[in-house]
């Protein structure tokens, strides 16, 4: 009779549980540096999703946000399961009610309250659960434990992952975590794992809509019949519609939060919800296109006309032709899927202002590219990561020094990289634009990489064409 292995071997991918210790060895040390980081930063969109959910929970009002409602209700189950571990002062101060311009002024007062850092670590145990979902499911597009083990370490020990989840605190891991779990349905031919993920990631984050095209390309080349190609689209979509339509009916059925407001401020400085109104760089808009608008008002574009406002969006453009390639590329595997959501990812950073919790979108993916070329590709890989972090001084002290200040209050007064650089007489705004470029250099050559393996005959497509056991 076989002896059961322990549970913390079979939950191991079965590529990597011959070096179980080794594995978890690693994995402790990974655990190690972000439980040491979760009470230590945090940023004001943190603070901001700790308000929001705060309010919630409290009040049952919702305050409109371009953020996606479900956030706000996971980390308000994460806030009620540890409600005794979080400072009543500072639920005070989320639930006040009291008008504060400009609009940060109350996360400000918030990196003073006692207690912040114990209820940061609390709001950010959602990002550390879908993190470690990500670990282990990495490893398993692999059949041999090399390939495996090198996955799981590049993500776990990854810069970015770490920086955008652990320091700055933006939720995105949470979505990525669904889409990798989607493809991972996608390589191991399971349609139904696949729709339920990808509507979850679309739950969390509509940026996951950019895969869903790719999916149902491969799909539908894939599938044998008519009838059943029209089947396969029309489940994808179904799943999507769900998906968004739950996001619409959290944020319409639940009571709206409302506060009074200083009008005649800026719209950057109204600090004021009136129903489901919110404000977006000086403009009313909607919350759940806010995101979008975001998304696309940030690409760089082609002006077509200087007496009409008629440009081409460079994104959309290069994102069609994607589409086209992918439809016609001469080969069709499931690995096509990734690369060229992976490429479409690519793109966008490469020519747009960006948010740097973008960035973590294509980091699982680029590990794929990553794992058995690894040391052909680490000098890009290293240009594309320098590039961010130095992109990240563009956003000032609140993405830098002001992420401590909840830990160390004197760092509020400290100057970021950028105001040091223009102190010192250097042109901090030119480093800061050539590192940028530099960056986006990296991100057209990862991927004319992932691009040139999706469609040439002969090329290694990806590791994970190996069905190997799970």
């Amino acid at each position: 009779m076989a002896v059961l292995a322990p549970i913390w071997v079979r939950m191991l991918p079965a590529a990597l549980r011959v070096q179980a210790h080794r594995v978890w060895l690693w994995l402790l040390v990974g655990f190690a540096i972000r439980i040491v980081l979760l009470p230590l930063f945090s940023s004001s969109d943190l603070l901001t999703t700790a308000w929001v959910s705060t309010v919630l929970v409290q009040n049952h009002q919702l305050i409109g946000s371009n953020d996606p409602p479900p956030i706000f209700y996971l980390s308000g189950g994460f806030e009620l399961l540890f409600s005794p571990l979080i400072s009543p002062d500072l639920t005070s101060l989320f639930t006040a009610g009291a008008s504060y311009t400009p609009s940060l002024t109350l996360q400000n007062l918030a990196t003073g309250a006692p207690g912040i850092n114990v209820a940061v670590a609390i709001f950010k145990l959602p990002y550390l659960i879908a993190d470690f979902a990500v670990v282990l499911v990495l490893p398993r597009f692999f059949s041999t434990d090399r390939p495996a083990f090198r996955a799981m370490i590049l993500w776990w020990f990854n810069p970015v992952s770490i920086f955008i989840s652990y320091v700055v605190g933006q939720y995105d891991v949470i979505a990525v975590a669904f889409l990798v779990v989607a493809f991972y349905g996608v390589v191991r031919d399971r349609r139904n794992l696949t729709l339920v993920a990808l509507g979850l990631a679309t739950f969390f984050q509509v940026f996951s809509l950019l895969a869903l095209p790719f999916i149902l390309i491969y799909w539908v080349r894939a599938a044998p019949a008519r009838r059943e190609k029209v089947r396969r689209a029309t489940f994808a979509v179904i799943s999507q519609v769900v998906a968004l339509g739950a996001v619409f009916l959290l944020a319409r059925l639940q009571s709206a939060y409302y506060e009074s407001a200083n009008l005649a401020l800026s719209g950057n400085d109204v600090n004021g919800f009136f129903g489901t109104v919110v404000y977006n760089r000086d403009m009313v808009a909607q919350p759940l296109v806010g995101g979008i608008i975001t998304f696309l008002g940030y690409s760089a574009r082609f002006p077509i006309s200087d007496a009409l406002p008629d440009a081409i969006l460079i994104v959309v453009l290069l994102y069609a032709l994607l589409l086209f390639l992918a439809q016609r590329a001469p080969r069709s595997s499931p690995d096509q899927v990734w690369l060229f959501t992976l490429g479409a990812f690519l793109i966008f950073y490469a020519f747009s202002g960006f948010l740097v919790q973008w960035v973590l979108w294509a980091q699982p993916f680029l590990i794929f590219v990553m794992v058995n070329d690894f040391r052909k590709l680490v000098f890009p890989y290293t240009v594309l990561i320098l590039g961010f972090f130095v992109y990240t001084w563009y956003f000032g002290a609140a993405l830098t020094v002001n992420l401590l200040q909840i830990t160390v209050p004197a760092a509020a007064s400290w100057h970021d990289p950028l105001r040091a650089m223009n102190g010192a007489g250097l042109p901090g705004v030119l480093v800061i634009n050539i590192a940028r470029s530099l960056f986006s250099a990296a991100c057209l050559w990862f991927a004319y990489t992932a691009l040139r393996r999706a469609t040439l005959p002969g090329e290694h497509p990806a590791p994970s064409t190996a069905p190997g056991p799970s």
